[in-house]
Formats: C-alpha cells, structure tokens, sequence
C-alpha cells in the first residue's frame, strides 16, 4: 500500500510543476515553479512538527495522507497543457485554453496562432499528428542524450545528498525534532535565493556554483566537531543543496522538449529514487569511518557541479517543443557561462517543425504574469 502511495504522490509531484512551467511564458518560470517549493518546505516544516505532536507513527501516516485527497480539486481547476496538446494534434482543445489563458491576463492571444491551430483541426485528412514516444527518445540523439545523461548524474547525486543531509540530523548533537523543523525551515530563504540568481545571472553557473559550494561545505563538516558549529555548518550545505535541488526541476523542465518533457522528468526522478534507496546504506558506511558519508556527498556534488558546466544556458530561451528541437538546443553553448537569451525567449527559435508540432514560442511572449486559471 505505501508502495503505490509514494508512486502516485511522486508522479503527481512531478505533473504539477511540467504544467505549470508549461503554462507561462520564460520571465516567470522560475518564480511560479519556486511558489511549489516554498509549498515543499513549509510541508516539511510541518510534517516535523507533526512528528513531534503525534509520536504513534500510524497517526502521523494518516495525518500526511489525508491532504492528497485535495489534490483531486487540481483536475478542476488546473487546465490541459496547450503545449502538450498542440504535440498530440488536439488543436481545438489548445485554442480554447490559450484564449482562457490571454482573457486571464487581460490581454488577446496572437490571432496568427489562433488561426493556424484553427486550419490544422479542421485538416480532416492530415497525417497523423500523434507520433508516438518512449524512453528511447531521451538518448537516440547525441546532444539530446548528452544532456540526459548529466541530468541523470545531477538529479542523482542532488537528491542524495538532499535526502542524506536531512536524514543525518540526529548525528549533529542537537534535538531531531529542532534539527528536522529547522532543515525544513532553512530551505525557504534558500529557494528564493534560487529564485533570484537564477533570474540574474542565468541557470548553469548558478546550478554548478550551488552544487560546489554544497560539496565543500559537506567536506568541511567532517573536520567540526559534534554541537551547534556542526549543526551550523551542515545548514550551510543544507542550503546549498536544498537551492541545487529545486534549481534541478527549473533547469530540467527548460531542456527537455515539450513532447519528452513528462517522459524526461520521470526518468531523471527515477534517478534520484534510486539514489534515495541507497542513501541509507551510504549512512551505515559511517560506522566503519565516520567521515566516509560526507566524503561520498561532498565528492559526488562537487563532480555533479563540474559536469553541469557542460549543459546550455536557458534563461529567456523558449522552450524546445520537439524532439528536433531538444536534439539542436544549446549546440554550440557548453561551457559559456554567460550566454542567455532575452525575457522573451527569441534569441534562438526553434528548429521549423512539422506541422504537427507547433512551436509556442509567440505564446511566450505573451503572457505578462503567472496564470492562475
């Protein structure tokens, strides 16, 4: 039972932040996306004292389980996404939430858009627009598998290290209650801080400082000796890592294609469940040396932190729809740590797509705030 629990909470964890990133145009992806955190940290925060209030863990279960039967309210409120829609050849379903979403933010949607959606759906003998897609997708390419394969790496050893960090609070000396509400708590400033380098200076570099200065702070740990100057120097790496963590999702939705990115998303958390399944038989390690546990989550974010140099900027670019697209996305950017695109994501246009796939990238342009429809 607490096996299909966790699969459909983290499936739908992961729906709700490709929808909203697929919902608003570049200039607000990062802050929408890091409202669903802050959410994330304040649960955490509350689950801690929950844990403290209900000590019988039957009941604790039931009182984080009961908050998930709201989430059915999502499919009322929330929309389809247009772009996944467009992909998969529904254009009249697309029009509709595109006018929905322009009449929301008191603006009209470009009428160009409107009427080559309206021309594709009423194409009774079109080819067919569903073409279908699989894991495989992800690494038949070259660039598009190079990405992967890092984004693997990087959401492997972020929620390992998360997870390892949170797990380990009762070994800094002070109260597992205190340590665990205060983990929690430590990672609200640390997404809006993400939130804010992010838009500033652009996703890699803020992604490869985040993961360094997570691993050296977990290096330096080891030399502190157990008390509240541990403790301390731990919340530094916890907030390194907590801001690794979120960024993670941000960047990720930004690379992979609209046509994959649900696909893309999964397997890079699947990843990271399998990292979290070993990070407790990584803290066992400590009993034949104490220090080996943080010298494997120091080393791995350090080595995360240097392979992600080879990922593309996204900041102000569209988002690629395509599996052509994703394939041609940031060739030619690795490691320059500087280049970025404008707010309104037109510095690089997608590859001419067929038919079938339109790009959405005057519907970036449009939007002037989150939508909330």
């Amino acid at each position: 039972m607490r096996f299909f629990t966790a699969a459909c909470a983290y499936g739908g964890n992961l729906m709700i932040y490709v929808l909203a990133s697929e919902i608003v145009g570049p200039k607000n992806r990062v802050g929408t996306t890091t409202v669903l955190f802050l959410a994330f940290a304040v649960g955490y925060m509350i689950l801690s004292l929950l844990a403290f209030l209900l000590r019988d863990w039957r009941l604790l279960q039931l009182a984080i389980s009961l908050p998930f039967v709201l989430t059915f309210l999502v499919i009322i409120v929330f929309p389809e996404s247009p772009r996944w829609l467009i992909t998969k050849g529904r254009y009249k379903e697309a029009t509709k939430i595109i006018e929905k979403i322009a009449q929301v933010n008191g603006t009209e949607a470009p009428e160009d858009l409107l009427d080559k959606l309206s021309e594709d759906s009423n194409e009774d003998k079109k080819q067919p627009s569903c073409i279908p897609v699989t894991q495989l997708d992800l690494i038949r390419t070259p660039n598009l598998r190079k990405k992967t394969l890092i984004l693997w790496v990087d959401w492997f050893v972020v929620n390992m290290v998360y997870y390892g960090l949170s797990l380990s609070t009762s070994a800094l000396g002070v109260d597992d209650y205190l340590a665990a509400f205060v983990s929690g708590a430590i990672e609200i400033p640390s997404y809006l801080f993400c939130w804010y380098v992010m838009d500033r200076f652009g996703r890699r570099i803020t992604l490869v400082a985040f993961y360094i200065f997570g691993g050296v702070f977990c290096l330096i740990t080891i030399f502190i000796p157990l008390g509240a100057a541990r403790a301390a120097v731990d919340m530094f790496g916890k907030f390194a890592i907590s801001a690794a963590f979120g960024h993670i999702y941000i960047y990720s939705l930004e690379i992979y294609p609209t046509i994959i990115r649900s696909i893309g998303m999964g397997t890079s958390s699947m990843m990271a469940r399998v990292s979290g399944i070993l990070c407790p038989i990584i803290l066992i390690l400590g009993k034949y040396w104490k220090p080996l546990p943080l010298c494997v989550f120091g080393g791995s974010a350090i080595i995360a932190g240097v392979l992600s140099l080879i990922l593309p900027e996204t900041m102000g670019y569209s988002l690629p729809d395509t599996i052509q697209d994703g394939e041609n996305f940031g060739k030619g950017r690795s490691f320059q740590l500087c280049v970025k695109g404008n707010d309104d994501g037109e510095n690089e246009s997608p590859t001419q797509a067929p038919i079938d796939y339109l790009p959405l990238s005057t519907m970036d342009q449009t939007p002037k705030q989150p939508v909330d429809v």
